[in-house]
């Protein structure tokens, strides 16, 4: 078991697979649902926080980020285990009841780098302190574990991805001053 399940899920009582956590199983539903009738991020993350309800770490502000990666976690997407058998090991799909439908969690997918970093105190005096370095690992690399089917419908899913595709990062250059180029005076009413 890691440190926290995905949002939507538990540990069982072994600790050794996930559950269905029906209350935030039932919050992942209406992000896919609000992101496919056409609801920006930022809007279902300002109605997630305004409506109270609780970020996966059990904080207050809902991170965009963290909403797009909801949207894009195969363990939300059920698979049949015809389809599993290309994402995960042989033995473990020969032990799955090939009636049920079943949703990919990716061991491995990111490695993380703890540095000491040295540094000068507001007292003059060397300081440590520690600087973590996130790297995604090749796809080759991710171990695909199966866990319960999510219960929300596979089309559901795919229009939510479908929907966020396009979806970039704004640029940062809106809070900078840029000079135009190409012979391009400055703007006469707002400079």
């Amino acid at each position: 078991a890691s440190h926290r399940p995905n949002y939507g899920f538990a540990f069982n009582a072994a600790r050794d697979g996930y559950e269905v956590e029906e209350a935030t199983m039932a919050v992942v539903r209406r992000v896919f649902e609000m992101v496919v009738s056409g609801a920006p991020i930022w809007a279902v993350k300002t109605t997630l926080e305004a409506e109270g309800v609780s970020t996966p770490k059990g904080g207050k502000q809902w991170s965009p980020t963290t909403l797009r990666e909801m949207i894009q976690d195969d363990c939300y997407k059920p698979h049949t285990v015809e389809e599993l058998i290309e994402m995960v090991p042989a033995k473990v799909v020969a032990s799955l009841n090939p009636e049920k439908r079943y949703g990919v969690f990716w061991y491995g997918r990111r490695r993380t780098k703890l540095k000491q970093v040295a540094g000068i105190g507001s007292d003059g005096k060397r300081r440590y302190r520690r600087k973590q370095e996130t790297m995604i690992r090749p796809r080759e690399e991710w171990v695909g574990v199966p866990v319960p089917d999510s219960g929300i419908q596979r089309s559901l899913v795919e229009a939510g991805r479908e929907a966020i595709k396009d979806n970039g990062r704004p640029s940062s250059s809106g809070r900078r001053f840029w000079e135009l180029s190409g012979g391009i005076g400055i703007c006469g009413e707002c400079s």
